[in-house]
């Protein structure tokens, strides 16, 4: 959508809400104009990517020029987003198109439409208000409403649909999600494939406990670290280079096997290896989201980046059951570094993204204590991030035995243990549709806490029942239940964590976040210990009433987690 013509904006600045005037022309998603507030006028510059829009003008303020970077989306003839103004600080921006008054025919760009009356008529919200003789051309039909639920459009199924997959319109960001998609799938097909293998090459349920909670040492090591390049280098190229150390090791594993040289010390190694990439790639790929589809579109983002994790839940891991029962694992290793070539292909075509720049030079290491010094000062921010870590410690590790389920409760093969996994993802996928198909859940925070206890009293189900009268069709039914009580959660608490994160600290901030995500293979070892004295069922048992009982006291214990919307 052509963001070409004379915009009347209103942008919420340090100094409070003011108005401004904007005359853009666009040539092959080139953005040049210029930008007129009461400071004067100032020379813009920037990209379009369909209806994303991102660009920069230089505006003066009192103790001289500021740089300031706006990104959003237009609709029809609306535009809204975010901007950074400089290290001042960040807020919203919107606005309106200008018609054209009859017997008038400016020029796209012109100074005499970006300085005329118009502008002097923005101090009032320019979001289709149509005052101060200002005009602004219609929403197109089907766009959809940047407020859900205040439109009769709101409602209906199909564009309940066209909001839910939104972000996918945008090019950029749909390459990462197919990218995303390939490099989660894979990843899901390893673990699943390397448990399977460990336990069938050794028969011991603490080994596979190790194997994957190697992965554990360098996720926490090296997670801070990651956020410290997320928003210090050009996020597609660290990316891209945790894609291809995932690359090298899929392929370290199925040369292994074909040479006939594999043991479970190679699969431990490579669970090593594989952990040193994730943290250093996903706050990346978190932190460019934003800059593909804007503010404006960043909830809905969200939730599609946690679709990928429920569909790589859900179709992997049968995947990868079916491959090892048909063609043998060493196949399964190669698809997977396939999978992994693919989402480098998809990574190149981003577009190469501005690196924000710094009023003054710092280290990593400086960047590193910044972000734990904002972190730590933030309430909000830390109670999220211990509800994170009480669902991977607790909750998660489910995922990681399955394969001992299978053998010794259930009795069945590699095929009906993808079946497993799969239907957790199944459930995974249907929690995250459910979550964006709602929109904005009010108290989230309380959804949150009774979610917690929600998923422990369901492990615990599927822990009796296992123990008392194993039957695989209702283990198949608990699992899913567990899949979609677990996404759903994960998504509530991801969306909040993003919204209350400071634009210009998002990438450390969700460094911590893969930081508690990586102490998950930690989180395996003590229940597949518990496995190996008591059986899987008790252990599981175990683990579901610690969550209850932590969730409870949360619940509890914290009004501001109650009230926290």
């Amino acid at each position: 959508m052509s963001f070409d013509g004379n915009w009347q904006l209103t942008i919420s600045s340090p100094m409070g809400e003011r108005p401004a005037s904007l005359s853009i022309t666009e040539i092959t998603g080139n953005l040049k104009g210029s930008l007129t507030t009461g400071m004067g006028t100032a020379p813009v510059s920037g990209h379009a990517d369909e209806d994303f829009v991102a660009f920069s003008a230089s505006v003066q303020g009192p103790m001289g020029a500021v740089k300031v970077d706006f990104t959003g989306n237009v609709a029809g003839g609306e535009v809204s987003g975010q901007m950074q103004f400089g290290s001042m600080g960040s807020g919203p921006w919107h606005g309106a198109r200008v018609a054209v008054e009859e017997g008038e025919n400016p020029a796209p760009g012109s100074s005499r439409a970006a300085q005329g009356e118009n502008a002097q008529s923005a101090a009032g919200p320019a979001r289709g208000s149509g005052t101060g003789g200002m005009r602004s051309a219609p929403a197109a039909t089907g766009t959809i409403d940047p407020s859900p639920g205040l439109g009769e459009t709101s409602f209906r199924p199909i564009a309940a649909l066209k909001r839910t997959f939104n972000s996918l319109g945008v090019t950029s960001y749909r390459n990462l999600w197919i990218g995303f998609l390939l490099q989660m799938g894979g990843m899901q097909m390893l673990l699943f494939t390397g448990g399977y293998f460990i336990f069938e090459l050794t028969g011991r349920a603490s080994l596979l406990g190790i194997a994957i909670a190697s992965a554990a040492i360098p996720a926490v090591s090296l997670a801070l670290l990651g956020g410290a390049f997320a928003d210090r280098f050009e996020k597609k190229r660290v990316i891209q280079a945790g894609q291809g150390v995932s690359l090298l090791v899929a392929l370290f594993v199925a040369v292994s096997i074909s040479t006939g040289t594999i043991t479970w010390v190679h699969l431990v190694a490579a669970s090593f290896v594989q952990g040193s990439a994730m943290p250093l790639m996903m706050p990346a790929r978190q932190a460019i989201v934003p800059q593909l589809v804007g503010m404006n579109r960043i909830q809905n983002a969200i939730a599609l980046n946690s679709m990928v994790m429920s569909l790589s839940f859900m179709v992997f891991p049968a995947v990868a059951g079916v491959l090892i029962a048909a063609v043998g694992i060493e196949v399964v290793y190669y698809t997977i570094s396939g999978m992994y070539l693919g989402g480098l292909f998809f990574t190149q075509l981003l577009p190469k993204l501005e690196v924000v720049s710094r009023n003054a030079p710092t280290t990593i290491l400086g960047d590193i204590r910044d972000g734990l010094k904002y972190v730590s000062s933030n309430r909000i921010i830390l109670l999220l991030m211990f509800l994170s870590l009480i669902t991977v410690v607790l909750a998660m590790p489910i995922r990681f035995i399955l394969p001992i389920f299978a053998k010794d409760v259930f009795l069945v093969g590699p095929d009906r243990l993808g079946y497993l996994g799969g239907v957790m993802g199944l459930g995974a996928l249907g929690g995250t549709l459910v979550i964006a198909t709602l929109g904005k859940v009010a108290r989230r925070g309380l959804a949150l806490a009774v979610s917690g206890i929600l998923s422990g009293l369901t492990l615990l189900g599927f822990a009796a029942m296992s123990y008392f009268a194993p039957t695989y069709i209702a283990g198949l039914a608990i699992l899913a239940l567990v899949g979609l009580i677990q996404a759903a959660r994960m998504t509530l608490n991801s969306s909040l964590m993003m919204e209350y994160a400071d634009q210009a600290y998002r990438g450390r901030v969700m460094s911590l976040f893969s930081l508690v995500m990586g102490i998950m293979p930690a989180g395996v070892l003590p229940i597949t210990v518990m496995t190996d004295r008591m059986g899987a069922p008790i252990a599981l048992g175990i683990m579901a009433v610690l969550l209850i009982l932590v969730a409870t006291t949360m619940l509890l214990a914290s009004p501001r987690l109650r009230q926290l919307e």
